[in-house]
């Protein structure tokens, strides 16, 4: 449930960051979409990525420990 939440909320912010940015700068929503998600030589967006990646692994083994936990009560 938490890499679901972590998925859904991190889509849905992608998808408002890329449409604000679409009506600021009067363009098309998919072309926004692919500068955010572009990572261009000189940028730092390589740390967002990195860190983006190692909250969804935070939260694959906290659900997985979260899961452990939870059967091993009912034993």
């Amino acid at each position: 449930m938490r890499v679901f939440m972590f998925l859904m909320i991190l889509t849905i912010l992608l998808f408002l960051v890329a449409k604000i940015d679409a009506f600021i700068y009067k363009s098309d929503f998919i072309t926004e979409l692919l500068k955010i998600l572009s990572l261009d030589p000189g940028t730092n967006k390589w740390m967002v990525f990195v860190l983006l990646f190692i909250g969804f692994i935070y939260t694959i083994v906290a659900g997985i420990k979260g899961k452990l936990q939870k059967n091993g009560m009912k034993s």
